[in-house]
């Protein structure tokens, strides 16, 4: 598998649930310029889009490509 660097800086939010009930969100940033990618975690909407904003990111998407 090759990794290609990022053209944009955006990130993939995703929810999950855990084995004992509990949300869990997710989100992939892929950075612009870069090969790596960054991969955050929080309990609620609300949390993971301030760690996406405080990680500078504001573009953020759903698993189809779409806004979020």
């Amino acid at each position: 598998m090759t990794t290609t660097k990022a053209t944009e800086t955006y990130a993939v939010i995703s929810k999950g649930t855990l084995d004992n009930g509990q949300e869990a969100w997710t989100a992939i940033v892929y950075l612009k310029g870069r090969k790596r990618t960054q991969v955050l975690s929080g309990s609620s909407e609300s949390v993971i889009r301030l760690r996406c904003r405080q990680f500078g990111v504001t573009d953020l998407r759903n698993l189809n490509g779409r806004p979020a």
